[in-house]
């Protein structure tokens, strides 16, 4: 389980995390430390090397599907037919054969399914407010973009090794754009697939 999800889950009041499955025994390790220390030593949290454990505990409500991406449609699928509500890390699947297979089997069981945007639904709202400033000319002129990623551990994750990547916002705008064009032109293809 990705960590920042487990530790927004074992942050929440209303909630408890009961079994978590990972196939690396020190991610699983870890994470059941974690759980140790919210709800002490007797937390009854089950640990698993293989996920379809959680599916089969009727106990379990809902799960969080963290898994590499090209992973996350069979688990879904496999949650939704346990009759789990499930959250799902973007992008939901690779392709959309494994999109449209992943919706039919949430609406076929009635359950709730989210996907999630991370950073676009969290903080507050910060993100899409500092979105609307941009769009709406706030902050003035953009004349350029950078971006980088930062691990918990203050290092940066590989982007000293590549310097800075920075785009014009000139060249970013004609490939959002393009970007657009090329997903409005595959809308119809897609709602045309069984």
């Amino acid at each position: 389980m990705n960590s920042s999800h487990l530790n927004f889950f074992l942050g929440q009041g209303d909630c408890r995390v009961a079994s978590i499955a990972e196939v690396a025994k020190v991610r699983l390790d870890e994470a059941i430390k974690r759980v140790a220390g919210r709800y002490g030593e007797k937390h009854g949290c089950k640990a698993y090397n293989d996920f379809r454990n959680i599916l089969n505990d009727k106990s379990v409500d809902a799960v969080v599907i963290g898994t590499p991406d090209h992973w996350h449609a069979m688990p879904a699928i496999m949650a939704a037919d346990a009759k789990k509500d499930v959250y799902c890390e973007k992008p939901l699947t690779v392709t959309v054969r494994a999109a449209l297979e992943t919706l039919k089997a949430a609406r076929r069981n009635n359950i709730v399914f989210q996907v999630g945007s991370q950073q676009r639904t969290e903080y507050g709202g910060r993100f899409r407010q500092a979105v609307e400033c941009v769009r709406n000319g706030r902050i003035g002129e953009v004349k350029k973009v950078k971006i980088g990623l930062r691990f918990a551990h203050g290092t940066q994750a590989g982007w000293d090794r590549l310097g800075d990547v920075a785009w014009p916002c000139s060249g970013a705008r004609l490939q959002q754009d393009s970007l657009s064009r090329r997903h409005a032109q595959a809308l119809p293809a897609m709602a045309a697939l069984p």
